[in-house]
């Protein structure tokens, strides 16, 4: 259920508005200058309702469209973008604007001068209550609204959203990709195109299929050519490329996701006007505006048959359609409309093929110019979590935690002796094939009411990083960590994957150490994680418990020379389990393979440390393993040599039989790397 904003019932406003024949008047956000501007005052705007403006007042008119939006005085072109993605998708549509009809002008439905709208923000629902007093100037709308005069839709939802940033001068500096997390609760992925130093190889054709994908599971996707800065040579010819992202004292990236107006990185752009500024909405290659953002409508790669390749010149074409927001302004390159790559063969054809218009004001580009030209792009996408379908489903896990000042923010240095102290999250990949993993961090605004402007922000990502089998426990000696995320002044990280069968920590953390505020994760695997957040650093120590005299960490690395039993047959599949104290801990099996190495690892908290750890080999079987051998890891433990035990040390061992044969050396040996501390909270 939605949860209401400022704690404002749309009901029982609506309700007591009725009763008292009165037009709602919204005291959280007044028809005021404050309403509008933070910056300053504004004495010259008239607040009016849609029955003021116009005769006969209507929320949609013959549909919702998304070809007749105009912005206003304040640019935000980003939310003119983010309202016609929403508009392609008349379900997503209907959740931000619940039960329009009912609150329709009409005749039908008893007016009270009071809307609603549902925005997803921070993990829930908000339902943000607004009274339908618009900001006028001279009888007109001065900032979003539909060419259509009698149609409010889109003025009433930018003043929701006015309401939830705090006023309407910060819709200034948004984002697309943050609107569309608010209107749908996608997931948000932010991409550097300009960085991706893309090639026509590899490279070039996973990113296709990256885009293609999400187009097919029907994330919105959108995209935009950044500003550059006034003091950058500008050039006519040649692709549209940036240099390198700029990097902050820790090496790591920082992509400012400021407005659009303010994404200008550090190169120069492809310009046809070289001898002017760029700026918002100026033309850049071939027509297309800078710093407007484009909808992304289909991703399609082409077959195209024998008898059709001579004229079109490829047995493969690799497209893009998108759409143009912003009337006046066509796409004059190839695959526009009069080109001549529709010339080539007839349009029949080409719609055979899948290449056709749906919409008025769509356009085709190959994919190639597409990465050529446009620099940056936005997928929101949408996971699906429902068992119901046929479609691949995932298994989410929300945590919410947060950056504290008291010792849970040690900043992004991974090698800095503070990074452990971030907070951690633990999960297991279960299945035997390596799984994608898909984690999404959003941190909270900085600012009550009011969206935080671009160096309010924390400059945010994460790390994952493969743990023991058995961890249970926070993390106090770093191991190699297998993924990072871009580290972005972003309200969204979002980074996904692959990983083998294991249990992995993910390491949220804020580019600055210090940086306090709350976030929340989103982790989205194939199959259950157990995923949990680790806040103890070690196990009870009370005497009830039993006190823990020695931790102990033991790794696997590599196992050399087995051999099979004398009566065993087929491959050699060897598997290894640690036992400590009652707890056993088992590796993965390693197909045919008579010195695999392993790097398995553990840790135990002993309670009796002169009892030795027992490393078992043995042989896969379908009905019943073969036990091969053991090594029993009796090492000197801190009383002995507590300066070698802590940095641990490197040992091979000889493998030997158990029970009769205890005595007996068994083909191989196993080499392991341990360490230990009577500290239980130093491993």
């Amino acid at each position: 259920m939605p949860v209401d904003f400022r704690k404002q019932s749309y009901t029982s406003i609506k309700k007591a508005c009725l009763s008292k024949g009165q037009l709602f008047e919204d005291p959280e956000f007044p028809a005021t200058s404050k309403s509008i501007y933070f910056s300053k005052i504004c004495n010259d705007v008239e607040w009016m309702r849609p029955r003021e403006l116009c005769k006969v007042p209507r929320l949609v008119v013959d549909g919702v469209t998304y070809d007749d939006l105009v912005t206003g005085e304040i640019k935000n072109s980003w939310f003119i973008t983010a309202c016609t993605s929403l508009a392609h998708v008349p379900s997503m549509w209907n959740k931000v604007i619940p039960d329009a009809k009912s609150q329709e002008f009409d005749a039908k439905n008893p007016y009270a001068g009071i809307f609603r709208f549902n925005f997803w923000r921070f993990g829930e629902i908000i339902e943000v209550v607004i009274d339908d007093r618009l900001p006028t100037r001279d009888g007109k709308l001065i900032f979003v609204h539909s060419k259509q005069k009698n149609e409010f839709w889109s003025a009433l939802l930018e003043k929701a959203y006015a309401k939830l940033f705090g006023d309407y001068e910060t819709l200034g500096t948004g984002h697309t990709s943050d609107a569309l997390v608010d209107f749908t609760g996608g997931v948000s992925e932010k991409l550097d195109i300009a960085s991706m130093k893309l090639t026509e190889g590899v490279e070039m054709k996973a990113f296709f299929n990256k885009l293609e994908a999400a187009s097919e599971n029907k994330a919105l996707i959108n995209c935009h050519i950044r500003v550059p800065p006034r003091s950058a040579p500008m050039s006519h010819t040649g692709p549209a490329r940036l240099m390198e992202p700029q990097e902050n004292a820790d090496g790591d990236d920082t992509r400012s996701q400021r407005s659009v107006s303010d994404r200008n990185s550090e190169a120069p752009q492809a310009f046809e006007q070289p001898s002017r500024p760029a700026q918002i909405g100026s033309k850049g290659p071939h027509g297309l505006l800078v710093g407007q953002g484009y909808n992304i409508t289909m991703v399609r790669s082409v077959e195209v048959k024998k008898s059709l390749q001579p004229a079109v010149g490829a047995a493969t074409l690799q497209l893009v359609r998108l759409y143009n927001p912003w009337p006046g302004n066509d796409y004059t390159g190839p695959w526009s409309d009069t080109s001549k790559e529709w010339k080539s063969i007839p349009a029949s054809e080409w719609a055979k093929m899948g290449v056709k218009f749906e919409k008025e004001g769509e356009f085709w580009m190959s994919f190639e110019d597409w990465c050529k030209y446009f620099t940056e792009a936005d997928i929101c996408h949408f996971v699906n979590t429902s068992f119901f379908t046929l479609k691949k489903t995932w298994i989410e896990t929300i945590c919410f935690s947060e950056w504290s000042s008291a010792g849970r923010n040690g900043g992004n240095n991974w090698d800095s002796l503070s990074f452990l102290s971030n907070p951690q999250y633990m999960f297991d990949i279960t299945t035997e094939e390596p799984d994608v993993v898909m984690i999404s961090l959003e941190q909270r605004d900085v600012t009550e009411g009011r969206v935080a402007v671009g160096d309010k922000k924390n400059t945010i990502g994460f790390y994952v990083m493969k743990v023991e089998a058995n961890r249970q426990y926070r993390i106090h000696i770093k191991g190699q960590y297998l993924f990072k995320s871009q580290f972005l002044m972003s309200r969204n990280v979002f980074g996904t994957c692959t990983l083998p069968k294991g249990r992995y920590v993910i390491i949220p953390c804020c580019a600055n150490a210090g940086a306090v505020g709350p976030f929340m994760l989103r982790l989205y695997t194939s199959n259950k994680t157990a995923g949990r957040e680790l806040t103890k650093e070690c196990p009870p120590t009370g005497c009830c418990a039993g006190k823990v005299k020695l931790v102990t960490t033991i790794t696997v690395d590599r196992l050399d020379g087995l051999a099979l039993p004398e009566k065993a047959k087929g491959t050699l599949d060897p598997y290894v389990t640690i036992r400590c104290e009652g707890e056993k801990v088992q590796s993965e099996t390693h197909k045919d393979n008579r010195s695999p190495e392993l790097g398995f690892k553990a840790t135990f908290y002993r309670k009796k440390p002169a009892n030795p750890i027992v490393v078992e080999v043995y042989n896969k079987n379908r009905m019943f393993d073969d036990f091969l051998s053991e090594a029993k890891v009796d090492w000197p433990g801190p009383s002995e040599d507590p300066e070698g035990s802590e940095k641990g040390d490197k040992k091979v061992y000889n493998l030997y039989g158990k029970g009769k044969e205890a005595d007996i050396m068994k083909p191989g040996s196993i080499t392991v790397f341990i360490r230990s501390s009577d500290d239980p909270a130093m491993l």
